[in-house]
């Protein structure tokens, strides 16, 4: 597994004000994972799982110009593992 792959989800978490308003990714981004090589999209979701496995994870540290919560992250996170069927 390489958290590097979670920079995917977390980019999109840049455009999202308020996680809570966030209920998981769409039909027409899962969709648009179709146009990624296999081993990206399958690098995403062991990511992401990983990510669910480790709430103590310090999401921020990865990524520091997120500016959301250390929680807010990892309940999208959470949600995106639902949308992507990994959770």
């Amino acid at each position: 597994m390489n958290i590097e792959f979670l920079e995917y989800p977390l980019y999109m978490l840049h455009y999202i004000d308020d996680v809570t308003q966030f209920s998981g990714l769409n039909e027409k981004q899962i969709k648009s994972m179709t146009d990624y090589e296999e081993h990206i999209v399958t690098g995403i979701k062991e990511a992401v799982l990983w990510a669910v496995q480790h709430p103590e994870f310090d999401f921020m540290e990865f990524d520091d110009t997120l500016r959301h919560s250390n929680e807010d992250i990892y309940d999208y996170l959470c949600k995106v593992a639902k949308s992507l069927d990994v959770s």
